[in-house]
């Protein structure tokens, strides 16, 4: 079985280190125009392997989808995790084999 790891992530009131978008950078877009949008701030962190490597997967207060990282390792995407949000990360935990909708179930820990 993969290892799948969760993390809350408290709000903060300092400027992200990291912003996240949707979209293709201005740069590569026709035109140049700039499209993207800004995913929310993450209130749960999700470590996943996966067969093309370990996934770092972040979802906003509500559940939904606020970015994603590949990693070589799931010490790398711990690492990217404690760059990102420094002090307001969480401690990571082991998430429960079974669990259906794994975000639901971190959101209502109560770390």
């Amino acid at each position: 079985m993969r290892e799948r790891l969760f993390a809350l992530v408290r709000q903060t009131k300092d400027l992200p280190r990291v912003k996240h978008f949707l979209g293709a950078p201005p740069e590569i877009t026709v035109g140049g125009k700039d499209e993207r949008k800004l995913l929310p701030w993450p209130r749960v962190l999700m470590i996943e392997e996966q067969s093309g490597g370990v996934f770092l997967f972040r979802f906003g207060e509500d559940g939904s989808f606020a970015g994603d990282t590949w990693h070589d390792s799931m010490d790398d995407a711990k690492r990217q995790a404690e760059y990102e949000y420094g002090d307001s990360l969480g401690e990571w935990k082991q998430m429960p084999s079974g669990i259906k909708d794994p975000v639901a179930f971190a959101l209502s820990s109560n770390l």
